[in-house]
Protein backbone atom coordinates (compact mmCIF):
# COMPACT_ATOMS: atom_id res chain seq x y z
CA UNK A 1 0.00 0.00 0.00
CA UNK A 2 1.29 3.63 -0.92
CA UNK A 3 1.42 5.45 1.57
CA UNK A 4 0.46 9.32 0.37
CA UNK A 5 1.53 13.00 2.02
CA UNK A 6 1.15 16.38 1.85
CA UNK A 7 3.34 19.17 1.94
CA UNK A 8 2.23 22.82 2.37
CA UNK A 9 -0.03 25.20 4.52
CA UNK A 10 -3.55 24.45 5.36
CA UNK A 11 -6.13 26.72 6.86
CA UNK A 12 -6.79 25.78 10.41
CA UNK A 13 -10.59 26.04 11.23
CA UNK A 14 -11.64 27.15 14.73
CA UNK A 15 -14.70 26.82 15.78
CA UNK A 16 -16.37 29.70 18.31
CA UNK A 17 -19.43 29.27 20.50
CA UNK A 18 -21.94 32.32 20.44
CA UNK A 19 -24.27 33.03 23.71
CA UNK A 20 -25.27 35.59 26.00
CA UNK A 21 -22.25 36.43 26.59
CA UNK A 22 -22.33 37.77 22.86
CA UNK A 23 -25.65 39.23 22.93
CA UNK A 24 -27.71 36.17 22.18
CA UNK A 25 -30.22 34.79 23.87
CA UNK A 26 -32.98 31.89 24.03
CA UNK A 27 -33.31 28.96 21.92
CA UNK A 28 -32.05 29.21 18.42
CA UNK A 29 -34.71 28.29 15.78
CA UNK A 30 -33.60 29.15 12.98
CA UNK A 31 -30.48 30.84 11.39
CA UNK A 32 -30.31 32.76 7.83
CA UNK A 33 -27.23 34.07 5.58
CA UNK A 34 -27.15 37.68 4.80
CA UNK A 35 -25.66 39.55 2.03
CA UNK A 36 -23.49 40.50 5.33
CA UNK A 37 -23.75 39.34 8.54
CA UNK A 38 -26.58 36.22 10.10
CA UNK A 39 -29.68 36.50 11.29
CA UNK A 40 -30.58 34.35 14.10
CA UNK A 41 -34.47 33.59 15.48
CA UNK A 42 -34.38 32.38 18.97
CA UNK A 43 -37.78 32.10 20.93
CA UNK A 44 -36.95 35.50 22.78
CA UNK A 45 -36.81 37.49 19.16
CA UNK A 46 -34.47 38.13 16.42
CA UNK A 47 -30.47 39.04 16.52
CA UNK A 48 -28.32 40.30 14.04
CA UNK A 49 -24.58 39.36 13.93
CA UNK A 50 -21.95 41.39 13.19
CA UNK A 51 -18.13 42.08 14.29
CA UNK A 52 -18.48 38.57 16.48
CA UNK A 53 -21.06 39.61 18.63
CA UNK A 54 -25.36 39.77 18.27
CA UNK A 55 -27.66 42.34 18.63
CA UNK A 56 -31.55 42.33 19.07
CA UNK A 57 -33.81 44.08 16.37
CA UNK A 58 -37.01 42.70 17.75
CA UNK A 59 -38.30 41.23 20.83
CA UNK A 60 -40.42 39.10 19.03
CA UNK A 61 -39.99 35.76 17.87
CA UNK A 62 -40.65 34.88 13.67
CA UNK A 63 -42.21 31.80 11.94
CA UNK A 64 -39.59 32.48 9.21
CA UNK A 65 -36.97 34.08 7.53
CA UNK A 66 -35.95 34.14 3.97
CA UNK A 67 -33.20 36.19 1.97
CA UNK A 68 -34.16 36.69 -2.21
CA UNK A 69 -30.97 38.90 -3.54
CA UNK A 70 -30.40 41.90 -1.61
CA UNK A 71 -34.17 41.77 0.42
CA UNK A 72 -34.17 39.60 3.41
CA UNK A 73 -38.46 38.54 4.62
CA UNK A 74 -39.11 37.83 8.33
CA UNK A 75 -42.76 36.42 8.66
CA UNK A 76 -44.86 36.04 11.59
CA UNK A 77 -47.63 33.79 11.15
CA UNK A 78 -49.66 35.89 8.08
CA UNK A 79 -47.83 39.31 8.79
CA UNK A 80 -44.59 39.68 6.31
CA UNK A 81 -41.86 42.07 7.33
CA UNK A 82 -38.84 43.08 5.38
CA UNK A 83 -34.85 44.26 7.35
CA UNK A 84 -34.53 47.33 6.18
CA UNK A 85 -30.79 48.78 8.26
CA UNK A 86 -31.43 46.19 11.20
CA UNK A 87 -35.01 47.32 11.55
CA UNK A 88 -38.33 45.51 10.67
CA UNK A 89 -40.33 47.23 8.04
CA UNK A 90 -43.97 45.96 7.34
CA UNK A 91 -44.44 44.88 4.01
CA UNK A 92 -47.79 43.35 3.86
CA UNK A 93 -50.57 41.12 5.56
CA UNK A 94 -52.00 37.94 3.82
CA UNK A 95 -54.95 35.43 4.40
CA UNK A 96 -53.27 33.24 6.37
CA UNK A 97 -49.89 31.60 7.32
CA UNK A 98 -47.06 32.68 5.24
CA UNK A 99 -44.91 29.19 4.27
CA UNK A 100 -42.26 30.73 1.92
CA UNK A 101 -41.12 33.30 0.12
CA UNK A 102 -38.41 32.39 -3.04
CA UNK A 103 -36.71 34.27 -5.64
CA UNK A 104 -36.59 32.66 -9.35
CA UNK A 105 -34.41 35.05 -10.42
CA UNK A 106 -36.68 37.01 -11.93
CA UNK A 107 -39.17 37.53 -9.74
CA UNK A 108 -40.07 36.75 -5.48
CA UNK A 109 -43.15 34.99 -4.74
CA UNK A 110 -44.90 34.25 -1.69
CA UNK A 111 -47.09 31.47 -0.69
CA UNK A 112 -49.76 31.07 2.13
CA UNK A 113 -51.09 27.90 2.18
CA UNK A 114 -54.25 28.49 0.30
CA UNK A 115 -52.78 31.14 -1.84
CA UNK A 116 -49.54 32.36 -4.40
CA UNK A 117 -48.60 35.85 -4.92
CA UNK A 118 -46.20 37.78 -7.08
CA UNK A 119 -43.89 40.89 -6.27
CA UNK A 120 -44.62 43.77 -8.27
CA UNK A 121 -41.47 45.13 -7.03
CA UNK A 122 -43.37 47.29 -4.13
CA UNK A 123 -46.19 44.77 -3.09
CA UNK A 124 -46.99 41.14 -3.22
CA UNK A 125 -50.24 40.93 -5.39
CA UNK A 126 -52.33 37.92 -5.79
CA UNK A 127 -51.59 35.76 -8.64
CA UNK A 128 -53.46 32.52 -8.20
CA UNK A 129 -55.16 30.08 -6.01
CA UNK A 130 -52.71 27.15 -4.85
CA UNK A 131 -53.37 23.72 -6.56
CA UNK A 132 -54.72 21.99 -3.48
CA UNK A 133 -54.77 23.39 0.13
CA UNK A 134 -52.94 22.91 3.08
CA UNK A 135 -49.99 23.44 1.47
CA UNK A 136 -47.11 23.92 3.83
CA UNK A 137 -43.42 24.47 1.69
CA UNK A 138 -42.46 26.61 -1.19
CA UNK A 139 -39.69 27.11 -3.37
CA UNK A 140 -38.59 28.69 -6.73
CA UNK A 141 -36.45 28.38 -9.56
CA UNK A 142 -36.03 29.93 -13.04
CA UNK A 143 -38.46 32.55 -14.71
CA UNK A 144 -41.93 31.57 -13.30
CA UNK A 145 -41.36 28.08 -11.93
CA UNK A 146 -42.70 27.86 -8.32
CA UNK A 147 -42.85 24.20 -6.32
CA UNK A 148 -45.33 23.35 -2.98
CA UNK A 149 -45.26 20.64 -1.03
CA UNK A 150 -48.25 19.84 1.65
CA UNK A 151 -46.08 17.34 3.63
CA UNK A 152 -46.38 14.18 1.25
CA UNK A 153 -47.00 15.47 -2.48
CA UNK A 154 -45.24 18.18 -4.77
CA UNK A 155 -47.30 20.72 -6.76
CA UNK A 156 -45.47 22.59 -9.73
CA UNK A 157 -46.09 25.60 -11.51
CA UNK A 158 -44.70 25.88 -15.07
CA UNK A 159 -45.23 26.33 -18.27
CA UNK A 160 -45.91 29.57 -21.09
CA UNK A 161 -49.08 29.63 -19.97
CA UNK A 162 -48.00 28.48 -16.15
CA UNK A 163 -50.53 25.79 -14.65
CA UNK A 164 -50.06 23.52 -11.71
CA UNK A 165 -49.08 20.08 -12.36
CA UNK A 166 -49.65 17.59 -9.50
CA UNK A 167 -46.68 14.86 -8.48
CA UNK A 168 -48.14 11.88 -5.88
CA UNK A 169 -46.29 8.98 -5.53
CA UNK A 170 -49.05 7.14 -6.89
CA UNK A 171 -48.39 8.61 -10.14
CA UNK A 172 -44.70 8.97 -10.23
CA UNK A 173 -41.68 7.92 -8.69
CA UNK A 174 -42.03 10.01 -5.77
CA UNK A 175 -41.03 8.45 -3.17
CA UNK A 176 -43.77 7.63 -0.41
CA UNK A 177 -43.20 9.82 2.76
CA UNK A 178 -43.01 12.74 4.72
CA UNK A 179 -41.78 15.97 3.27
CA UNK A 180 -40.01 18.10 5.24
CA UNK A 181 -38.07 20.41 3.65
CA UNK A 182 -38.29 21.81 0.14
CA UNK A 183 -35.43 24.07 -2.13
CA UNK A 184 -34.39 24.43 -5.92
CA UNK A 185 -30.96 24.71 -6.88
CA UNK A 186 -28.96 26.54 -9.35
CA UNK A 187 -30.05 24.29 -12.23
CA UNK A 188 -33.50 23.75 -11.39
CA UNK A 189 -33.51 20.20 -9.25
CA UNK A 190 -35.37 20.52 -6.68
CA UNK A 191 -34.42 18.93 -3.13
CA UNK A 192 -36.36 17.66 -0.83
CA UNK A 193 -36.05 16.67 3.10
CA UNK A 194 -38.37 13.74 4.40
CA UNK A 195 -38.23 11.71 7.15
CA UNK A 196 -36.53 8.75 4.44
CA UNK A 197 -33.73 10.96 3.85
CA UNK A 198 -33.04 13.64 0.76
CA UNK A 199 -34.34 13.46 -2.74
CA UNK A 200 -33.48 14.76 -5.87
CA UNK A 201 -36.21 15.77 -8.67
CA UNK A 202 -34.82 17.08 -11.88
CA UNK A 203 -37.71 18.61 -12.29
CA UNK A 204 -38.95 16.69 -15.40
CA UNK A 205 -39.48 12.99 -14.12
CA UNK A 206 -36.36 11.42 -12.85
CA UNK A 207 -36.20 11.07 -8.89
CA UNK A 208 -32.77 10.11 -6.74
CA UNK A 209 -32.17 9.31 -3.64
CA UNK A 210 -30.03 7.35 -1.74
CA UNK A 211 -30.00 4.15 -3.64
CA UNK A 212 -29.04 5.98 -6.93
CA UNK A 213 -26.58 8.64 -5.29
CA UNK A 214 -24.54 7.26 -2.78
CA UNK A 215 -24.11 10.95 -1.02
CA UNK A 216 -27.50 11.03 -0.63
Amino acid sequence: MVQKYFAGTFKQRVRTFYGRNEGLEGKVKSLCALPEGLLAVTDKGIFSFDDGAFQRISPETATGTYTCGDKTYICRENLLYELKNNSLAEAGEFDSRIIGVASDNMNIWLATADRLYKSDGEKFVFYSNNDRSGMCLMTAFGNGRVYQSDGRNLAGLWGKRPRWGFISSETSDLPSCSITALHADGIGSVWLGTDKGAYIFDGKCSWFGHNELDFL
